[in-house]
């Protein structure tokens, strides 16, 4: 199976134009940005104003993998991505023949091996494909796990865990179901001192593979909440030039108090913002109070730190908000951070010069507008919720409808029956619309609940922890945003429900005897299919 799967990407690469590119015309998503942080990561510089936005797992793969400049290595980069998506169809295979029988793991492996939406997010640089093959890899031990044969396994199956959460930070979700699902089993083969035995030996091995990356994490946001930004001799020159040119505004002990409780990375922009708009109302002195009125007229936020130990990655509650708005499409969606500043009163009661340029084009911690989507994204993004709740029904189904159309996309590069002319939204895989994909698209959702019917149906088989990851995949795009790249890493339960669904037919039909010809001419079929050149089709 990984054979097929790893041929099928390497000829579906090797066909299209923009095969030097980090992403690709079907999916680039943040595929620019990792490569860029691994290239800081080499080089001992910071990226993204030195923060932990994003969990690491990808970047560090990129700098371990490339050997050198990871600009210089997207082909290598991007053929140990095939070999990845292939490994993860591979171990799906496994963890469903392992559960479910022979016929449906092949089934499931050949779906994995050949869908589309899995062969793009394999020729893309990004942390979903790295991500499948842990979450795989978690499904194919889950029998040892389940019956809790054998301590170095549980702690190979927390690290896992661990390593799969610095991957894609909300696969703490899928890690509580699956713990309380082993759980529960445990509690009928053994003593309530053994379950809490388990318990600390996966949560142990988890926290050993999380540990290091929260160190550095920590340090870091201490440092911007705690420590004034170093500043080179060009930067010291121009902080001294604007302290002159605001001498005129004394501060009292009080007022310097209040500005020094905000994040130390923010103090000198703040401050001298306070400083400036007091000038241009006249007032010489600034006493208590008046730098939290100063900034809430201009901003509508006064500056406060950042969470001081967040999960993994700061970037929950900033995501939150820009999926959760009154102006939210469903997909990736950052109008929130482009909104123009609040200035209560009007724009002449502030300094004019210190407003250019605002908002900031990019994410800019030291813009309190910004500070607060990040400080504070999911009160904003639960007072819109509560606010208009109807709303918010409507946009969750929206954002299902996009990531569904990536789950129920077709197979090979030429994404049949669909064919691939379609629409790519913002950091999203491209996806095709009109009349026959909806189609497909509910073809595949009644397949899917049939499947879902038959699995229920049978309680001896594992589907308990395949509908854990795919249930958190549900949730996360109603709480966070609409992808189709989302979609497309369910792929491969939606493989395993659609086997189940059709098994009991096959097994009318004549069983393995003829399952196994037919998946060989299909294995064959979609090699011949990549083998030709698709280029001029998929453009």
């Amino acid at each position: 199976m990984f054979g097929l799967a790893f041929a099928l990407r390497l000829l579906f690469w090797a066909a299209t134009p923009d095969r030097a590119w980090p992403g690709s015309a079907w999916y680039d998503g943040d595929a620019r940005g990792w490569i860029t942080w691994a290239g800081a990561l080499r080089d001992g510089a910071e990226y993204e104003q030195g923060l932990p936005f994003r969990p690491p797992g990808a970047a560090y793969l990129i700098v371990w993998l490339a050997g050198g400049e990871p600009r210089d290595a997207i082909g290598r980069l991007k053929v140990a991505w095939c070999a990845l998506g292939a490994l993860a169809a591979a171990l799906f295979a496994e963890s469903a023949r392992r559960g479910f029988g022979a016929g449906v793991g092949l089934a499931v492996g050949l779906a994995c091996a050949g869908s589309t939406g899995l062969m793009i997010l394999s020729t893309s640089l990004n942390n979903e494909t790295p991500y499948l093959v842990l979450v795989a890899a978690t499904l194919v031990t889950w029998g040892e796990v389940r019956d809790g044969r054998g301590g170095w396994r549980l702690g190979v199956w927390g690290a896992l865990h661990g390593l799969a959460c610095l991957v894609r930070v909300e696969h703490v979700l899928v890690f509580a179901g699956m713990l309380a699902l082993a759980a529960a089993r445990w509690r009928s083969t053994t003593t309530g001192r053994g379950v809490i035995a388990r318990l600390f030996v996966v949560a142990g091995a988890s926290a050993v593979t999380l540990a290091p990356w929260h160190v550095f994490a920590w340090e870091a946001i201490r440092r911007f909440n705690d420590e004034p930004r170093p500043l080179d001799v060009v930067a010291r020159a121009k902080r001294a030039q604007t302290e002159r040119a605001l001498a005129g505004a004394s501060w009292s002990d009080g007022a310097r108090t209040e500005v020094g409780a905000m994040p130390a990375a923010v103090r000198d922009t703040v401050g001298f913002f306070v400083a400036a708009t007091a000038l241009t109302r006249g007032i010489g002195t600034i006493e208590p109070g008046l730098p939290a009125a100063i900034l809430d007229e201009a901003f509508g936020y006064v500056p406060r730190p950042l969470p001081a130990h967040p999960f993994v990655s700061l970037y929950g509650p900033l995501n939150f908000h820009l999926g959760n708005h009154a102006l939210a499409s469903g997909g990736f969606d950052r109008s929130p951070l482009d909104r123009p500043p609040r200035l209560a009163g009007g724009a002449e009661r502030f300094p004019r010069m210190m407003l250019v340029g605002l908002p900031p084009p990019e994410l800019a911690l030291t813009y309190p507008p910004h500070l607060r989507a990040v400080a504070d994204g999911y009160r904003l993004g639960f007072a819109w919720i509560r606010a208009d709740p109807g709303d918010f029904a409507r946009l969750a189904t929206r954002k299902l409808a996009i990531a569904w159309s990536g789950a129920a996309l077709g197979l090979g590069g030429y994404d049949l029956p669909l064919g691939f002319e379609g629409v790519r939204r913002s950091v999203d895989l491209a996806v095709p619309e009109g009349s026959p994909p909806t189609a497909w698209r509910l073809a595949a959702a009644v397949l899917a609940l049939v499947g879902l019917g038959v699995g229920l149906a049978n309680r001896r088989t594992p589907l308990a922890p395949w509908l854990a990851y795919g249930g958190t995949k549900v949730v996360v795009t109603i709480a966070f945003f609409g992808y189709a790249r989302q979609g497309a890493s369910v792929v491969p339960v939606l493989a395993l429900l659609g086997a189940l669904a059709v098994a009991p037919l096959v097994r009318r039909v004549g069983g393995r005897a003829r399952v196994v010809p037919i998946a060989v001419v299909a294995s064959v079929l979609l090699v011949v299919a990549e083998a030709g050149d698709g280029s001029a089709h998929r453009r």
